[in-house]
């Protein structure tokens, strides 16, 4: 399967048992292709990636030093041995661009007016004036985008507890129905926590729901990643977990996850570290995936 990284550019790694090519092949073993390459000013953060139904893999990332903001899109139809990009997602409701954190997915089912293989995509599109995470769709392959609805609001973008921000969406449909994850400074009585809304129509949101929170107020759990286990019949949630200026083996950002039966139901189970080897813990802005064998990739 995959990951994505980032340096000087937005890069990805492939593994498979497929080796000894004197060059990339489809669906084989690669290492460090390059989707795009900033140029000038441009910096990139935020990579993120999903794998359509028919083996298309979607990448997007923040591209910053852009005004207004913008997410491109780049499509591989190899496996990610070449990419090329299609479209740029922009704010067309706000007027504030897309800074940072995309989110995509595919609908594997018909929700509301869209039908299965509409693509979703989603970010934090912010300004003095607030945060707001917004839903857009494509029916065409990611090659053109419209507004779907607003999803939630929160304050300004600012990390400092007692500020009321919201960060860093992450979808996934699941029981005829939408979920978007994100982070959430808006409870007076927590720094940080993860929340979710669910639509069925893709239109209108129910009200937030707490995932992960903490009693601590300095606590501060962020980055939400949610996949479906198979062997073990369960669903994961991993996710950073700042608290104040601790350190946990060696991360300030140790990475912590969750189990449960269903992706709704994460605040009614414990939150446990992962420490390699006993000695290190990875270390913020994890990365799931599931393998077709059905172990996860962190």
């Amino acid at each position: 399967m995959a990951a994505i990284s980032i340096a000087t550019a937005l890069l990805v790694v492939f593994a498979s048992t497929a080796a000894g090519s004197s060059g990339p092949k489809p669906f084989g073993f690669f290492v460090n292709n390059t989707i795009y390459q900033p140029v000038g000013d441009e910096s990139i953060t935020y990579p993120r990636f999903t794998e359509l139904s028919d083996g298309t893999i979607l990448a997007t990332c923040s591209l910053f030093n852009h005004d207004p903001a913008f997410f491109p899109v780049f499509e591989s139809q190899d496996g990610g041995a070449s990419w090329e990009w299609v479209s740029d997602l922009h704010d067309t409701q706000n007027g504030w661009g897309f800074p940072a954190q995309p989110a995509l997915t595919e609908l594997t089912e018909p929700l509301g007016r869209y039908d299965a293989g509409t693509i979703l995509a989603s970010g934090n599109s912010w300004s003095s004036e607030g945060t707001r995470i917004d839903l857009y769709a494509s029916t065409d392959g990611a090659r053109s985008w419209e507004f779907v609805s607003h999803i939630a609001q929160g304050g300004a973008p600012n990390t400092t507890n007692g500020a009321d921000p919201i960060w860093e969406p992450y979808l996934l449909v699941y029981n005829h129905s939408l979920i978007c994850f994100y982070s959430d400074q808006r409870d007076p009585d927590h720094g940080q926590k993860l929340t979710h809304q669910i639509s069925t129509d893709l239109e209108t949101w129910n009200s937030p729901v707490d995932d992960v929170s903490y009693n601590e107020y300095l606590a501060r759990p962020g980055m939400t990643v949610v996949a479906w286990i198979p062997p073990i019949e369960k669903w994961i949630v991993v996710y950073e977990f700042p608290v104040g200026n601790s350190s946990s083996h060696g991360a300030n950002y140790p990475v912590y996850y969750r189990l449960a039966d269903t992706p709704l139901d994460f605040r009614f189970s414990e939150g446990l570290p992962i420490i390699i080897n006993e000695a290190k813990a990875p270390n913020a802005s994890p990365g799931l995936k599931k393998r077709k064998s059905g172990k996860a990739l962190l």
